[in-house]
């Protein structure tokens, strides 16, 4: 599930509705060789229009061309486990051991419900896309919040394959303030009202710009704001596509307020804080990569220079031990001819679940081609020396009775203390953050990061002026 250049298309674009024999190849080729041989993708900006009785229609398109690669994943799969499993058909046709393709009635079965279910998603994908051209235009200002929930998870699981395959569900990444993309004119807006102090707060795997608010209404960019004197803006994007392709687009978002503080007169200079939880962080952390790697492409305003600090909540960055657990369970099912078929579905996860294995952050911690696909693999990443970053780690457990189990195993239920806190055997990876600079919350879960109003008192004194 490599991504592509999607990013370069308006999503009013036609897409071309491919065959079913293209479909078959294309699913068959992510499943059995997604991590083999991956290109980074292009890298442009683009903005995903808010939601409207068009977008409605733009939703169940999306979700018809989901349904419709599910059907024909589930076919192949069990097409292939029949195929393995089927010693007279192997013995009569020789020339089709490993095709996983069924012969016979069973392999007439097998095309006839693929060429159905093409032709049933080429007919629906034409008359929803002539429904969106026609609704186009019937926008409203405020997405709902369930739905974007729903898109945000869909984005995280299978992001890069909805990339891929241009389905209108893919996020593209985004500023936003209370849900609504922010243009040029809001951001420089924005700018203004912080008199150049910015707030950005990045959302973690799965995620929504929106999950900043808890249901209780408090919201960390909302509390700094009012206590600071900075203006919030938040990011939205597909969490699907590997770390080091969104670090590269935030690298340019944040270029983009260069861009305008650059084209204004301001009193005072751009000055920018980020708040990123668990995998935005990574994100983070890889925009300011590329930014110092190749400056003449993605710092071109030097924005780089105008980061003052960065503050880690819960972020994964040596990993997250629940996704290193199913890497193993993949590595398991796919040892054995007659069971490997199944482990194309957990592989069917996205590229950015699968950085969070190790917590990669460039484009060479995945492309790799090492045989191990469940060993720790990446270069060496320091922090940007320019730039004060602090680290929140969070324990489920509270302080009395928490020990090794609960900080090193359990941690907030997705990230360990050490992994949070940049702390690794290897001293290359060992992230050189300040003992002063780093907090342990208790009786936190990840996901309680987000809401908790003690580590939003920390976060606020990590960032005031010192």
């Amino acid at each position: 599930m490599t991504s592509s250049s999607r990013h370069a298309q308006s999503n009013d674009d036609e897409q071309e509705v491919p065959s079913e024999e293209q479909v078959v190849l294309i699913l068959e080729e992510e499943c059995v060789t997604k991590q083999q041989h991956q290109k980074p993708a292009p890298i442009l900006l683009l903005h995903t229009p808010v939601a409207g009785t068009g977008g409605v229609v733009r939703d169940m398109r999306g979700i018809c061309r989901l349904t419709i690669d599910a059907i024909t994943l589930t076919t192949q799969l069990v097409e292939a486990a029949h195929s393995r499993y089927d010693p007279f058909s192997n013995w009569l046709y020789p020339a089709n051991r490993g095709a996983d393709r069924a012969r016979g009635i069973a392999g007439f079965v097998y095309r006839s419900i693929l060429t159905v279910t093409g032709a049933v998603g080429s007919s629906a994908d034409l008359v929803l896309g002539t429904v969106e051209t026609m609704l186009s235009g019937d926008r409203v200002a405020n997405p709902s919040t369930t739905r974007d929930q729903i898109v945000a998870v869909l984005n995280g699981v299978v992001g890069d394959h909805l990339n891929t395959r241009g389905n209108p569900l893919e996020i593209h990444m985004q500023w936003r303030v209370h849900g609504v993309a922010q243009t040029d004119d809001m951001l420089r807006t924005r700018i203004r009202n912080g008199k150049g102090r910015l707030l950005l707060l990045v959302h973690g795997s799965c995620s929504t710009d929106l999950l900043w608010k808890s249901k209780d209404g408090h919201c960390h960019g909302e509390v700094i704001s009012s206590e600071l004197g900075v203006s919030p803006i938040y990011l939205h994007f597909n969490t699907g596509l590997h770390v080091s392709d969104n670090g590269k687009l935030l690298a340019l978002q944040i270029n983009r307020l260069a861009k305008i503080v650059a084209s204004e007169e301001l009193h005072q200079p751009l000055q920018i804080d980020i708040l990123a939880h668990s995998m935005g962080g990574l994100v983070v952390r890889s925009a300011c990569h590329y930014a110092t790697a190749l400056p003449e492409e993605f710092d071109t305003d030097q924005w780089l220079l105008r980061v003052r600090k960065l503050v880690f909540l819960g972020t994964p960055h040596h990993g997250a031990l629940l996704e290193r657990g199913g890497k193993w369970i993949d590595y398991v099912l796919s040892m054995h001819r007659y069971i490997e078929p199944f482990s194309w579905i957990g592989k069917i996860r996205s590229n950015g679940v699968n950085d969070l294995g190790y917590g990669n952050v460039r484009d060479e911690d995945w492309m790799h081609d090492h045989p191990s696909k469940t060993d720790d693999h990446r270069l060496p990443t320091p922090l940007p020396t320019s730039i004060e970053c602090y680290a929140i780690a969070a324990v489920l457990k509270s302080s009395d009775t928490s020990n090794h189990f609960h900080k090193n195993i359990v941690g907030d239920g997705l990230v360990t203390e050490n992994s949070a806190l940049g702390r690794h055997d290897d001293s290359d990876l060992t992230l050189k953050i300040p003992l002063s600079h780093q907090e342990t919350i208790h009786g936190v879960s990840h996901l309680g990061l987000l809401s908790n109003l003690t580590v939003c008192q920390i976060v606020n004194s990590f960032l005031a002026d010192t």
